[in-house]
């Protein structure tokens, strides 16, 4: 992994450290009514250390529990940057409700 930006030449790690944790273990990918619950105790069990989750790509529906624990003890807020259209179907007439279904 390079170290220092091409462009800029800065060497984030030597600003902040952010190791990558892996995927969170989910017992069924494909239900999220199993899988929100894990993914909150998974990052409570990160909160606990004294870090910060730092989450990187995943669905949509991931935002919520995360936020479940990290709002857990007192309100907290968030930045969720998506360049998808998908979250916004009537904005613009873009007409899509999912990355995956178009309206029709």
């Amino acid at each position: 992994m390079r170290t220092i930006h091409n462009v800029t030449r800065v060497n984030s790690h030597k600003f902040c450290h952010i190791p990558d944790m892996g995927g969170i273990p989910l017992a069924d990918p494909f239900h999220i009514e199993i899988n929100h619950p894990n993914i909150t105790d998974f990052c409570r069990k990160v909160l606990v250390t004294g870090v910060g989750p730092l989450s990187v790509g995943g669905g949509h529906s991931i935002t919520l529990p995360i936020l479940r624990a990290i709002a857990a003890d007192r309100p907290h807020g968030m930045v969720h940057i998506d360049v998808h259209t998908d979250t916004c179907d009537e904005a613009f007439q873009a007409g899509v409700l999912t990355a995956n279904e178009n309206k029709g």
